[in-house]
C-alpha cells in the first residue's frame, strides 16, 4: 500500500511540472501591424484598445497574416518580453442583432 500510495505522489508531481512546463497564454484580439523584418506584431487583445507590441517566434510564418486579421495566438513570457509561439486566424462569425 505504501509503495503504491509513493507511486501515485510520484505520478502526480510528475503531471504537475509538466504542466507547468508547458504553460503558456492563450489569447483572442487583432494583428494591428507586422513587421516582417524584426519578427514583430502590434496586437490588441479582444475587447480592448490596449496594443501590445510582441516578438514571433520562427515557427510562425507571418506571410500568413495581414493587419486588421482576427487571430488566437499562444504567447508565452521570457526574459519579461512576449513571445508568440503560435498563432492562427480566428475564424468565428460574430452574430449581431435581431
Amino acid at each position: 500500500m505504501k509503495q503504491l500510495l509513493t507511486s501515485m505522489m510520484v505520478i502526480c508531481l510528475t503531471m504537475v511540472l509538466a504542466s507547468a512546463a508547458f504553460a503558456g497564454q492563450l489569447q483572442k484580439g487583432t494583428i494591428k501591424a507586422i513587421d516582417t523584418e524584426n519578427r514583430t506584431i502590434i496586437f490588441c487583445p479582444a475587447g480592448t484598445e490596449d496594443k501590445i507590441t510582441m516578438t514571433v517566434g520562427t515557427t510562425v510564418k507571418l506571410e500568413k497574416f495581414e493587419t486588421d486579421m482576427k487571430v488566437k495566438i499562444f504567447v508565452e513570457e521570457k526574459d519579461g518580453k512576449k513571445i508568440v509561439k503560435g498563432m492562427k486566424p480566428d475564424k468565428r462569425k460574430v452574430i449581431q442583432g435581431c
